[in-house]
């Protein structure tokens, strides 16, 4: 039998319109009792027609516009957030968000405030049917946020949440475009500088990088410099790899680098993650925070018009490519996703 708002309401002993309500983000349900719908409405494998979603649409929209049906979730306070590269991608998702007739709120998630479930619970009372989940702290730990009771995206590979649907760099990729760039321009001893490689995305870059030097001549393939402590031995590695262009990470690899190189202008650096504020007259890849922004919100979307909720048996990623500055090129940014 074909699940409708009628069965699902006859099986939890409720009204019609109140499964109506959960369904359309009206925040007039308590939270236990939406809670219950949403479970019912997922078991029975409930899905709204196109047709009767988009008439819904557009008598509705107004009011739905009104209230806040999506958030942005970030470890990061929203005044620190405004002033970090990372307000591009809740900028771009917002700005998609309204495209869609979504209204996106921002929510700080402190856990020493309070505790998780009590997030979830603030979140459902607030009638919020989606989650983008943005940038955290690297060392925040996992993201214990009751998922079954949202749709869910999110921003970036390193957050504490696996197996979920994602909107990311695509960092091998762009690590390949790079490494073939510095080809064409004629280099033929590339370094690479870089933190310890304990993240996927780090990983990522690695490898492709190593890809890369696996193409070069075995003379020219200089092995990785790991950032330590000392700056000393960034100097001792760089005149004896005798590197004549440099790759960089973000964070402090690009920092030592640029100092590095400060006198050396015959060696030139590219970077990989660079922000268009921090960044402007480098070259490099330029992180694509608003491509980012916008695909979580068409992948939460989806999820929302498919009445998917909770951790999905098939994780999707969308992975959008960086776009390639030399310096002195005016900053532009990248919007369209490279896979998925």
């Amino acid at each position: 039998m074909k699940a409708t708002i009628t069965t699902v309401a006859k099986a939890l002993g409720v009204s019609p319109m109140t499964v109506s309500r959960v369904i359309n983000h009206v925040p007039k349900v308590s939270a236990e009792k939406r809670r219950l719908i949403m479970a019912e409405l997922k078991r029975q494998g409930y899905q709204r027609g196109p047709v009767l979603s988009a008439w819904q649409v557009s008598v509705r929209g107004d009011r739905v516009r009104e209230q806040p049906n999506v958030v942005f979730l970030s470890g990061i306070d929203e005044k620190a957030m405004e002033r970090s590269p990372f307000e591009r991608i809740r900028a771009a998702a917002v700005a998609r968000a309204t495209g869609l007739g979504l209204s996106m709120s921002f929510f700080h998630a402190a856990p020493s405030q309070m505790n998780w479930s009590r997030m979830g619970q603030i979140l459902m009372a607030r009638g919020v049917s989606g989650v983008i989940v943005g940038p955290f702290p690297q060392d925040f730990g996992s993201i214990q946020l009751p998922l079954e009771h949202f749709a869910l995206v999110a921003c970036g590979e390193d957050q504490g949440l696996p197996s979920v649907h994602r909107a990311t760099q695509n960092y091998y990729s762009d690590m390949r475009r790079l490494f073939q760039h510095i080809e064409r321009k004629g280099y033929r001893r590339p370094g690479l500088v870089m933190e310890c490689a304990d993240r996927l995305s780090r990983r990522q870059w690695l490898g492709a990088f190593l890809e890369g030097q696996s193409w070069l001549e075995p003379a020219d393939r200089i092995p990785v410099f790991f950032l330590t402590e000392e700056a000393s031995d960034l100097r001792k590695w760089f005149e004896a790899a005798r590197a004549d262009v440099l790759l960089t990470l973000p964070g402090a690899a690009r920092e030592q680098v640029t100092e590095l190189l400060s006198d050396r202008q015959e060696t030139p650096s590219y970077g990989l993650g660079l922000s268009s504020d921090l960044d402007a007259k480098a070259s490099g890849l330029l992180y694509p925070a608003e491509g980012i922004g916008r695909a979580a919100v068409e992948l939460l979307a989806e999820q929302l018009r498919n009445y998917e909720r909770g951790r999905p048996r098939v994780p999707k990623s969308i992975r959008v490519a960086s776009v390639l500055l030399e310096e002195g090129e005016p900053v532009g940014f990248s919007g369209a996703p490279a896979e998925r």
